[in-house]
């Protein structure tokens, strides 16, 4: 093994560095663009890893109880939208 190669860092897997992003409080968005990946995969991800019981979901920090803070955000509903439009949280 060469010098060049022992200083190298080894390379970390694209789901490991999105689950490393997650955890760390990003949002789907951030993560896409620091991982350079697309926010579907993060998304796909992120709901992979909370069935897995790998990545808790952040519904409990919802304080209006609507949980726009979930994987699921396209389901809800117009008040929900409206009322979680400017939380940081909403992904």
């Amino acid at each position: 093994m060469s010098v060049i190669e022992q200083e190298r860092p080894a390379t970390v897997p694209l789901a490991q560095r999105v689950l490393e992003a997650l955890r760390a409080g990003g949002t789907v968005h951030a993560v896409a663009v620091q991982c350079r990946t697309s926010e579907i995969f993060v998304k796909t991800m992120m709901d992979h890893y909370e069935r897995l019981g790998l990545l808790a979901g952040a519904q409990s920090l919802c304080s209006s109880g609507l949980g726009a803070c979930s994987t699921a955000y396209a389901n809800l509903s117009d008040q929900a939208r409206v009322h979680c439009a400017g939380c940081p949280l909403t992904i």
